[in-house]
């Protein structure tokens, strides 16, 4: 049997979603839940890994078994085993063969600034310079398409680092700048260096021709301006 349960956390009070062994991670927390609930082995897989700090609005997870249980009683039971900031939202009967990791259409991560920089630090990132919305807009341009993103991550393992970014959607209400990163798959750390960069950009800490520099020379490591954690959201996962 196979079940596709969708996973909504705040990710403050942990060290991201992949288990680790001395830090308490969402993943962990997933684990314990489903055991207790299907009493046997259990193969459970997401769509995505998100860092410390970083939240979902819906993370998709499947979980392979041979128990056949009503997908409601999946939710309500698993909830009864989780903490408060860890909720599974729904639960649904599908395909063995469906795959959450590579058959994702289209994720969608939105990453959040507080303009007047008094925002809860656990869920914004505040900001404290000066801000010029058209500028961001014409900046984020240079991020759309399929490029190399070597110099947006620090992770060494990747087969190749060619990553599309299908658009970039930026809206700015009541000083909360709202900035959705939307493509298929992303690198360690890439959206959090895009939305660093296009922020420091935007200050005057480097260039246009930085940020071209980037993606024309890339190097593992090359961006410093890593956005934090506690800003960026999983909103959602598209399949196939």
């Amino acid at each position: 049997m196979m079940y596709l349960l969708y996973v909504e956390y705040d990710g403050k009070n942990y060290y991201g979603w992949s288990p680790q062994p001395n830090n308490q991670t969402i993943f962990q927390k997933i684990e314990i839940a489903a055991q207790n609930v299907f009493k046997e082995k259990l193969q459970i897989r997401s769509a995505g890994r998100t860092d410390r700090y970083v939240h979902a609005f819906s993370m998709p997870i499947t979980i392979k078994c041979e128990k056949e249980l009503e997908p409601n009683l999946i939710v309500n039971e698993m909830n009864n085993f989780l903490p408060n900031d860890i909720k599974i939202k729904s639960a649904k009967k599908v395909d063995e063969n469906f795959e959450v990791r590579y058959m994702v259409k289209e994720k969608r991560y939105r990453y959040l600034i507080n303009l007047k920089g008094d925002g809860d630090k656990n869920y914004y990132y505040n900001w404290t310079y000066d801000f010029d919305l058209k500028k961001l807009i014409n900046t984020s341009k240079c991020f759309i398409g399929k490029k190399n993103f070597q110099s947006f991550t620090a992770k060494r393992v990747y087969e190749n680092y060619i990553r599309e970014v299908y658009d970039i959607q930026i809206e700015l209400k009541d000083n909360i700048l709202t900035i959705d990163v939307i493509g298929k798959g992303f690198l360690r750390f890439m959206v959090r260096n895009i939305v660093g960069a296009m922020m420091a950009e935007n200050r005057g800490a480097i260039t246009l021709n930085d940020i071209n520099n980037y993606f024309n020379n890339p190097e593992t490591g090359k961006v410093h301006y890593k956005a934090p954690g506690s800003g960026l959201y999983l909103v959602e996962v598209l399949f196939i």
